[in-house]
């Protein structure tokens, strides 16, 4: 039996929802359920395990810098810094970490950059 605030124009909207989600629930097949929830699952599981990545990832980068900002520290005190590793340091110190997932591989060119410099030594 309907009621007045059905008719109304909240009311229609409130109604005909109603009627659509009764429909597809009673024409619904037995597995949509448990599949749905199992989706929710391996999204909600993807998700943590990005997060985690994403977040080891950064603590490793700076780590990282960390070390060389310490290793820059420790030359320049001694003296022993000279303008080329300087040159080399600065870059790997201050470069930019934007999320902590890594998207592309840009490192083989300052390997390469780093091996070349060396080897004029």
């Amino acid at each position: 039996m309907l009621c007045k605030h059905h008719f109304s124009k909240n009311g229609q909207v409130f109604f005909h929802i109603f009627w659509v989600v009764t429909l597809i629930m009673q024409s619904r097949p037995a597995y949509i359920i448990p599949l749905s929830f199992i989706s929710l699952l391996v999204y909600v599981f993807k998700t943590i395990v990005n997060m985690a990545m994403s977040s080891r990832h950064v603590m490793i980068e700076f780590q990282q810098k960390s070390a060389l900002t310490n290793y820059y520290l420790v030359m320049l005190q001694s003296g022993k810094l000279n303008p080329d590793e300087k040159s080399l340091i600065f870059p790997a110190i201050f470069a930019k970490i934007d999320t902590g997932l890594i998207k592309s591989s840009n490192t083989t060119d300052d390997i390469l950059q780093v091996l070349a410099s060396l080897k004029k030594d």
